[in-house]
């Protein structure tokens, strides 16, 4: 009954995660540019985002990506 809503939110997180990074860079970048660092990434058993991709990410959208990560994945 909630597996939809594992869905939905999970494109919700990775929206925000975009707009984040956009903001971030004034537009001048997207999650789309970030991509590539992330299938390259090894995730452990937890599945939470690697450190390895949230070094890569600016500065500014540290404190948005923490908050959205919180928000919907609970890490």
């Amino acid at each position: 009954s909630v597996y939809m809503l594992f869905y939905s939110q999970g494109a919700t997180f990775w929206s925000e995660l975009d707009n984040a990074l956009s903001s971030a860079t004034d537009g001048q970048k997207t999650l789309d540019d970030y991509l590539p660092q992330l299938f390259e990434a090894e995730f452990d058993e937890s599945g939470a985002l690697p450190p390895s991709f949230l070094s890569i990410l600016p500065l500014e959208a540290a404190v948005d990506v923490e908050s959205i990560v919180n928000r919907y994945v609970g890490h």
